[in-house]
């Protein structure tokens, strides 16, 4: 997919997008309150 070819251009491995992922569910969760 366009995507990865993208992601993999840039060096964004899929354990850290894992982790941005996890992070920004947790913040959203977090203001939700």
């Amino acid at each position: 997919a366009m995507d990865d070819a993208f992601l993999r251009d840039i060096g964004i491995s899929r354990s850290e997008i894992g982790l941005v992922v996890r992070g920004l569910q947790r913040g959203q969760e977090d203001k939700a309150g």
